[in-house]
């Protein structure tokens, strides 16, 4: 194991609130969303331990648990709750962990993809933090007097000041400031910590050494940061048993995606030790993983269904060099550089798993719109239709569901980000947005790829014990993280805070947004933080309302 540095967060940053106005009778209309009394409960444990696996799947674990070789995931699982956790349609890392960390869904946060479109234009940008529109649950920490640790979150680079430590994760630029405080990085730099092992923004091999390597320097700064007594929450999240699905993913016990579970169990143990007994924890993923021997091409089946017109000389590469996340936009404006634009109606814009994102190609909202705003339900009409009618072979259908995108995913971002058709093949199906291939047709071998449903196990001194699994969204991440540290959710979370996982319940706090100085834009976090007197202003009138110890 690598030596541990000396990681010192940030205690109080010098911009934690805007500074804010508290009236008596804002604090009255305030206390009043509150849902309902109960007996003050003292015995809230101070802290919460949330670690991410991204792409874990119970199809893996439950026969590893069973083969005993997960013990310190089977003891939580055996001590607390096990649930499904759905992720969000399409199942992937950018919108999921987004949508986990703020309680928000894709029409709210402006996150659905990992590309960001521009303006007036068939152009896309890699995502950054600073796209997120929604709050996430450290930011609120922070303001409300929390230290916090958050450690390997996608799409949280640039890193915002938060109260404690951030070390982003993935698309971080290896050579930029990574991390919070920013001498932070410099440490984890002389480690030899590579962000999101260094797989997105650069082209460096990836290889079972350097994954092991890469756990062993995560592990013992994490295991510092969590025995220090002064955090109320962390969040850390592995992404390297997602990168290493992507390319070995085998149902196989004995394979390397198995082995690297049995590694991470092992440091799941050692920072549950280090965050002490009072710690509830939870244990989830962002989306599962599954194998795919059926491929779906959507730019073939709409381009052949008359949905998209190809011009005649299009060239059909695929191939880049680049850097995943380079590689990513320069393939996309290739893709769309195929399509004559002014006589195409619809064209894919994401593919993941067994899910298509589609985007109608909208007069005055796209460049070369060819569909007339009037028109758009008709043609929606149209897709689902074709879709539905697909059998392969004859008699097998191969779509399961479609959503009409801003149904699903309403909000102010919706129409920016958010697909018009949301469309889930059947299981054996695996997506892609590529044109190279017949729309239809066998894979040499099963490919690896996401599939919607995650794992949430929690366990600890305030969660009971639960027999069977439930059914969770990942949605309800942080409500039930707000709840469980005793804090007031915003009642604009659309997901369950869960209230019944607790041994003693407890009345869940609700506060208007407009009402709780706790909430700040993604421009304020980025623009300026307050001084620490002014945090205290806005502790000390949370206190009052009875959100804060």
């Amino acid at each position: 194991m690598a030596k541990p540095c000396k990681l010192r967060g940030s205690p109080v940053p010098k911009h934690a609130l805007p500074k804010r106005i508290l009236t008596l009778t804002g604090l009255l209309l305030a206390a009043a969303c509150n849902s309902g009394g109960g007996e003050d409960d003292s015995s809230i444990p101070p802290r919460l331990l949330v670690i991410g696996w991204d792409g874990a799947t119970y199809d893996l674990i439950d026969p590893l648990v069973q083969a005993g070789r997960l013990p310190n995931l089977a003891r939580l699982m055996e001590s607390g709750i096990s649930a499904n956790l759905e992720s969000t349609a399409i199942p992937i890392s950018s919108a999921a962990w987004t949508t986990a960390t703020t309680g928000k869904e894709p029409g709210e946060t402006g996150i659905y993809s990992f590309l960001q479109p521009q303006p007036d234009s068939y152009d896309v940008r890699v995502v950054s933090a600073q796209d997120n529109q929604g709050i996430p649950i450290w930011r609120t920490l922070t303001a409300r007097g929390h230290e916090v640790v958050v450690w390997g979150v996608p799409l949280t680079w640039p890193p915002e000041p938060v109260r404690g430590v951030m070390v982003s994760g993935m698309l971080s630029p290896l050579d930029e400031t990574w991390a919070h405080p920013p001498e932070l990085a410099d440490q984890l730099k002389a480690q030899g910590m590579l962000p999101d092992l260094g797989r997105w923004r650069s082209m460096q091999e990836l290889s079972p050494k350097r994954i092991k390597e890469q756990l062993a320097v995560k592990e013992a700064a994490l295991v510092e940061q969590l025995s220090s007594p002064r955090w109320s929450f962390a969040l850390t999240v592995f992404k390297n048993l997602d990168v290493l699905a992507h390319q070995r993913y085998t149902p196989a016990l004995n394979g390397p995606v198995a082995n690297l579970l049995v590694e991470l169990d092992a440091t799941l143990g050692r920072l549950v030790e280090a965050a002490g007994p009072d710690t509830n924890v939870v244990v989830m993923s962002d989306h599962g993983f599954s194998v795919y021997p059926m491929i779906v091409d959507i730019d073939s089946w709409l381009t052949e269904s008359g949905f998209a017109v190809r011009k005649p000389d299009a060239k059909l590469d695929g191939r880049n060099p680049a850097p995943l996340a380079e590689a990513r936009v320069s393939q996309r404006a290739e893709r769309l550089g195929r399509f004559d634009m002014a006589k195409t109606r619809a064209f894919a814009t994401t593919a993941e798993g067994n899910f298509a994102a589609i985007r109608l190609n909208v007069i005055g909202r796209e460049p070369e719109g060819s569909v007339s705003p009037e028109d758009r339900d008709t043609v929606l009409g149209e897709l689902e239709a074709a879709l539905k009618g697909i059998e392969q072979p004859a008699g097998t259908k191969v779509v399961r569901q479609t959503w009409r995108g801003q149904d699903l995913y309403p909000g102010a971002q919706a129409d920016r980000v958010v697909p018009d058709l949301i469309v889930e093949f059947e299981p054996d199906w695996r997506a892609i947005a590529t044109g190279l291939r017949e729309p239809f047709s066998r894979a040499r071998k099963p490919f690896p790829e996401h599939q919607r449903n995650g794992i949430c196990v929690a366990s600890g001194p305030s969660i009971a014990q639960r027999d069977g699994r439930a059914e969770w969204k990942i949605r309800d991440i942080t409500p039930m993280a707000l709840h469980l540290l005793g804090e007031v959710i915003p009642n604009d979370l659309a997901g369950d805070p869960h209230a019944d996982l607790l041994k003693t319940p407890r009345a869940v706090l609700r506060i208007d947004p407009a009402k709780d100085p706790s909430l700040r834009s993604t421009k304020e976090a980025f623009e300026g933080l307050p001084s620490p007197g002014e945090s205290a202003d806005v502790m000390n009138a949370l206190k009052s309302m009875g959100y804060a110890e």
